[in-house]
């Protein structure tokens, strides 16, 4: 039986099951599958902006374990709800509402790694940091927190956030500032390199798409080898946001 990943974007082992927005279902369901994991598709979040209304990062947080953090907005969501808790998890609903425009859509982009919480302190769900108060908190400008930060390991992040890069390597992180854009997302001038990215095992990185077109590739791709993790591109397309995904059950070889 797969077990509760313990801490959020870390697997030790294999992902086996993961939640990603319903509406990349078309695109990535089979990529997934066959690298055998399962995915629980989310609903649109109809309280947030239409385009990023299947955005997981905007809608929930893992605070690990079988815990996670969900937007009020999800309580209707009747067979979504009831696959996570009929599997032991446990939804926690948001104290505050999610809004169209930002950063009343942003109150549950936050990234939760390691032993760090990086958050923008002033628009995050103060829920989040009562129920984790053993985190590091990192207090960032950036609202859309999630999306800007691809966890690599749980001391190294990939961002091409200035603020978050800097804060982020003063609490002694590693950190690969990368140039912003060059990833797609529909409705906008640019996607972010967190919403495009996911661990799938301890030491595998899935990206949504190719990154041939992004400039800084090479340096990606060395940052990762540094660490000894394995990119995998789950498209031939380049690069696309989805709002990342959460990994959430995983088994061990």
């Amino acid at each position: 039986m797969p077990e509760f990943i313990e801490k959020p974007h870390l697997p030790e082992g294999k992902v086996k099951l993961l939640i990603a927005g319903e509406s990349y279902q078309k695109k990535l369901a089979q990529p997934l599958e066959k690298l055998g994991i399962s995915v629980l598709w989310m609903p649109y979040n109809t309280s947030v902006d239409p385009r990023v209304a299947g955005h997981v990062d905007l809608s929930l947080v893992h605070l690990g374990g079988n815990r996670l953090v969900a937007c009020k907005e999800l309580t209707g969501s009747n067979i979504f709800v009831n696959y996570l808790t009929n599997r032991g998890a446990e939804l926690i609903f948001s104290l505050e509402e999610l809004g169209l425009e930002y950063p009343a859509d942003a109150r549950l982009n936050v990234c939760i790694f390691g032993n760090y919480l990086i958050k923008n302190e002033k628009h995050a769900e103060r829920l989040i940091s009562e129920l984790r108060p053993d985190l590091s908190i990192i207090d960032v400008k950036q609202g859309y927190t999630k999306c800007s930060i691809c966890v690599v390991d749980s001391e190294s992040i990939i961002t091409s956030d200035n603020d978050i890069a800097a804060k982020a390597r003063a609490s002694g992180i590693n950190v690969l500032l990368i140039r912003p854009g060059h990833i797609s997302l529909p409705g906008y001038d640019t996607g972010f390199i967190g919403g495009s990215a996911f661990k799938i095992a301890a030491g595998s990185l899935a990206f949504t798409g190719r990154l041939d077109g992004h400039p800084d590739e090479e340096k990606i791709l060395e940052f990762l080898s540094g660490r000894n993790i394995e990119p995998v591109f789950l498209t031939d397309e380049p690069v696309f946001d989805i709002g990342s995904a959460i990994p959430l059950f995983e088994e061990y070889n």
